[in-house]
């Protein structure tokens, strides 16, 4: 005999042994004990009570940690409850239901079968559903009940003798891999068939369940629909002292001349009517398997620190998962802590962050501010994208409330990689090559074209069009200082004079735009130099006015770029952008320092994306650029990325 068949063995002479007890044994006693360790299985099976939260989040995402928490507390109880309950099925008699079990609608579904049509009653995993077959069965009298089962391969003992529990009561049973003609046969003849609404939904189609798409059984509709079988759907609920009550309710099947949209529109009405019942008892819903296991439904959090730079890079992960075949639900939040002190604070608890966080939340409530805090928790999502180290860890607390996927882009600071289902880093960082590792030549941009309609606006407000810009158009894209390089006014001054020279001896237009890290005195000199050069057409301040697709219509109607070179992600968007580039370098604050933006341009020149050039010598690049015009080559980093998001999503 094989190891799992000896241990099922055992299981159904245990189980056997048990069921000769408990009749014996007040059934209220037996519900106090059994209740009592479900309480402590909330507590120990923490899988299982991570899916059930995950569970209640997608359908309930308004609820408050603890509220949810009480509800799987008392799920487990009642499972508990549920199982103690079989083994009092053979001796639930008409005595029993005279005292443990109220009807509310039976007579209806009394008369209405008097037309001697089938019937199909529809049920859920929830209450005890098995002593709702057993008790219904008898309810039904000399209509005869046949419930549809799946046989459990793994278990037959304990499966056979289930079964023989249900049979003892009146109610017969159809195995799922049997020929269903059975089951057409007893509706044909005015008998009773049970099957379930959620569970077995193989060949199903995707219809709503709390407002996300849940693959569900077909086969009860599409019986009903062509057999013009009654259709009831039922619950049963516990009450105090053992007791439940099962009510029963008719539905009307909705029909029209196109089957398809009956069957879905028939399903979708039916989950309505289980969604408000279990809105009103939800602890009795059987939350512990993945309801939504193949929803084609990805809802995505992006995680924003204010910086435009990483917003860019995290919407760019977003625009991928975009394009793989998933109904995408995208939220932004932009995330404010209370004051440094608490940020620090929350970088301290980051430390300690695990699984087990799911359900508490006390960091994020309490250090957070408290918009930002009730947008995180009231809602439910699959995969958390933030840029960045500030957000790194926040990323990652979110992802274990949900059992979400974390993706970050560049290193998470002093955090471990592991920590994250995948991380995207460019290759110029020094960083240890890890399986949920993806290296990028540089920062991820988003598609142009997605900001069509903003490009259309920025050329309409700035009148790019009247007259028509003359070829070809420069865009020039000023950053400024940072740690390792300082973009200075006199620099400026001297690639302000190269790209005069190009104008003067070529032709064309410029289009210049500035950062929000460009210094204030080049500011200045930009509007006192640009005033009385009409070839220069638009000239962008980002501090002071910086409208939306600003930079993507610069991208987008340039000929060539010119770049400072102490931004990667604004090189890595006008490499993207499937132009000429011109990187000019700046003046390091360190002399002797090699900097990461400096190795960057480097990698990139070296291999032909862009062409590094000094504020002197930047006329003669672009005068050979627009000449010869050499093949353009474009950062393919999204093709990795996506094979990986495939992989996890």
């Amino acid at each position: 005999m094989k190891k799992n068949s000896l241990i099922d063995y055992c299981l159904y002479l245990i189980a056997k042994v048990i069921t000769a007890i408990v009749r014996f044994v007040p059934i209220g006693f037996s519900i106090f004990i059994i209740r009592t360790q479900g309480a402590l299985a909330f507590y120990l099976l923490r899988r299982k009570r991570s899916i059930a939260y995950k569970n209640l989040k997608i359908a309930f995402p308004h609820y408050t940690c603890d509220k949810i928490n009480r509800i799987i507390k008392l799920a487990f109880m009642n499972y508990a409850q549920h199982f103690i309950e079989i083994f009092y099925l053979p001796w639930m008699d008409q005595s029993y239901i005279d005292r443990f079990i109220e009807f509310d609608g039976l007579e209806e579904v009394l008369n209405v079968m008097q037309n001697k049509k089938g019937s199909i009653f529809l049920c859920l995993h929830e209450g005890s559903w098995e002593v709702g077959n057993v008790i219904f069965s008898q309810a039904l009298k000399e209509h005869d009940y046949t419930i549809l089962a799946r046989t459990q391969p793994k278990i037959p003992y304990l499966n056979q003798l289930l079964n023989e529990y249900r049979a003892k009561r009146n109610c017969k049973i159809l195995t799922i891999d049997d020929n269903l003609r059975p089951i057409v046969e007893c509706l044909k003849k005015g008998l009773s068939v049970g099957m379930v609404a959620d569970h077995g939904a193989q060949g199903g189609i995707f219809v709503d369940f709390f407002g996300r798409p849940a693959l569900t059984p077909t086969g009860a509709m599409k019986l009903a629909l062509k057999l013009d079988t009654n259709l009831f759907y039922g619950f049963i609920k516990r009450q105090k002292g053992g007791r439940h009550k099962i009510t029963i309710r008719p539905y009307n099947l909705v029909r029209t001349e196109d089957a398809d949209k009956d069957l879905k529109l028939n399903l979708e009405n039916i989950n309505r009517k289980y969604e408000e019942f279990i809105s009103e008892s939800p602890q009795e819903y059987l939350w512990f398997f993945k309801r939504w296991k193949y929803s084609p439904q990805r809802n995505i959090l992006v995680l924003s620190d204010g910086k435009p730079g990483h917003l860019k890079q995290s919407l760019a992960v977003l625009d991928l998962i975009k394009t793989l075949p998933f109904q995408v639900k995208s939220n932004l939040v932009e995330i404010k802590f209370k004051n440094n002190l608490q940020k620090l604070a929350f970088n301290i608890c980051a430390f300690f962050f695990s699984s087990s966080c799911q359900g508490c939340m006390q960091c994020l409530r309490r250090l957070l501010d408290p918009d930002d805090s009730r947008k995180l928790l009231s809602s439910y999502y699959d995969v958390v994208i933030s840029c960045g180290s500030g957000l790194s860890m926040l990323n990652r607390l979110v992802a274990f409330e949900n059992m979400a996927k974390s993706i970050i882009v560049m290193k998470p600071g002093m955090f471990s990689l592991k920590r994250f289902d995948l991380v995207i880093v460019p290759e110029h960082d020094d960083v240890i090559k890890l399986s949920n590792l993806v290296l990028i030549k540089g920062a991820l941009a988003g598609r142009i074209d997605s900001h069509k309609e903003r490009i259309d606006t920025i050329i309409n407000d700035n009148k790019l069009n009247n007259p028509p810009l003359s070829r070809p158009v420069i865009g020039l894209l000023l950053g400024g200082s940072n740690k390792y390089l300082f973009l200075d006014k006199d620099t400026v001054a001297k690639t302000m004079d190269s790209l005069d020279d190009f104008v003067d001896e070529i032709g064309g237009s410029v289009l210049v735009s500035t950062s929000r890290r460009t210094g204030r005195n080049i500011e200045q000199f930009l509007k006192e130099r640009l005033v009385t050069r009409p070839k220069y057409r638009m000239l962008i301040i980002a501090s002071e006015h910086n409208p939306p697709g600003s930079l993507e219509a610069i991208l987008h109607l340039s000929d060539i770029l010119v770049v400072s070179g102490d931004s990667i992600s604004m090189v890595s968007e006008a490499v993207n952008s499937g132009k000429h580039v011109v990187v000019f370098r700046l003046n390091r604050k360190i002399p002797v320092y090699l900097s990461k933006h400096e190795r960057f341009i480097d990698n990139l020149g070296k291999d032909e994306y862009v062409y590094v050039a000094s504020a002197e010598n930047l006329s003669n690049i672009l005068a050979h650029l627009w000449k010869h015009k050499p093949l353009i080559r474009k950062i393919n980093d999204e093709e990795i990325i996506l094979d990986r998001l495939k992989q996890i999503i």
